[in-house]
């Protein structure tokens, strides 16, 4: 959940057998597009290489809440990619 009180839905995805810490990349596509386009594959391949990934729906668009639906925000699309902690 973002500041705004948003509920952001993402998809995890990290390298087969990983034990310990890795690096972390988040990546949302833009305006319109759902974590299981383009960006989700972006994200399977990094974790291919070694990262530890996350593909996620921007506020107000694919799974994740937010009303208007579908609203381009560049304030609150900031605070997604800010979002400091995950559960599941």
């Amino acid at each position: 959940m973002n500041r705004y009180g948003i509920t952001l839905a993402a998809d995890m995805y990290s390298p087969k057998d990983a034990k310990e810490k890795l690096p972390a990349i988040a990546v949302s596509g833009p305006f319109g597009a759902v974590k299981e386009q383009c960006f989700g594959l972006y994200a399977q391949t990094m974790a291919e290489r070694g990262y530890f990934a996350i593909a996620f729906d921007p506020s107000y668009t694919g799974e994740s809440g937010g009303q208007p639906r579908y609203m381009a925000s560049p304030n609150i699309n900031t605070e997604d990619f800010k979002k400091r902690s995950i559960s599941n």
